[in-house]
């Protein structure tokens, strides 16, 4: 038995076996690629999706630090007498006697 298979891998190979190998795969991946086609589309989804969700998580984080300025700026008003004051006089636009108010504004 083992002479035989010893035999046959001695045997010269024809072209026609080099021909049915690359066949063969030639065949393998026509199937991997037909097979593939349908995916292409949703690929393109995926990476569509995926960049909306780094924007939305951007944007996620963005609103996560504004709530958490807004909630120190609450603890400050609920704790800080004199934080109070101050956003009340410069909501109103009010100013203490003898008191001299310089107002900046951003550039347009």
């Amino acid at each position: 038995m083992a002479r035989q298979i010893i035999e046959e891998l001695d045997e010269p190979q024809t072209i026609w076996s080099t021909v049915s190998r690359f066949a063969g795969l030639g065949c393998l991946l026509l199937f991997i690629g037909i097979i593939s086609v349908p995916f292409f589309p949703r690929f393109r989804d995926y990476r569509l999706l995926n960049e909306e969700g780094r924007s939305v998580a951007a944007r996620r984080d963005k609103l996560k630090a504004q709530l958490e300025e807004k909630e120190a700026e609450l603890r400050l008003v609920e704790s800080d007498p004199q934080f109070l004051e101050l956003k009340a006089r410069d909501h109103l636009d009010l100013s203490k006697e003898g008191e001299v108010v310089f107002r900046f504004e951003a550039p347009k």
